[in-house]
């Protein structure tokens, strides 16, 4: 098979920068896998398979529990609390920030969220 990409000369006023060469090359690899992906009739979790590790991949398949700490992991403080004991709380949790927590030194209530919704890393 032989594939013909028109090119009259790159876009580069000395005509040495390969500009537009590469962007002739990048369309016709785009559109090369949009059509193998149709023909295949790639599914969202297959197209998510093969790119687990990069921002496609997470974008696709992690979710906010994935990522989130539990609540016994977060360092609580109240407004009433001596620096130090701010200090140590927030170094043994391993974080540099906090939710508050009211004067009396109850658990923060429980908050419900989707955790199954999908996190956009950008």
């Amino acid at each position: 098979m032989h594939v013909f990409l028109p090119l009259e000369r790159e876009l580069c006023p000395f005509d040495l920068a390969p500009v537009t060469s590469t962007a002739i090359q990048m369309l016709f690899g785009d559109t090369c896998s949009v059509v193998i992906m149709q023909a295949k009739a790639l599914t969202m979790d297959e197209y998510a398979m093969n790119h687990p590790a990069g921002r496609i991949g997470k974008r696709l398949i992690l979710n906010v529990r994935d990522v989130m700490k539990p609540l016994k992991g977060l360092p609580l403080c109240a407004a009433d609390d001596v620096l130090i004991d701010v200090l140590v709380e927030l170094s043994s949790k391993g974080s540099g920030w906090g939710p508050g927590r009211g004067a009396r030194r109850h658990s923060l209530p429980n908050v419900e969220c989707g955790t199954d919704a999908p996190v956009m890393l950008d």
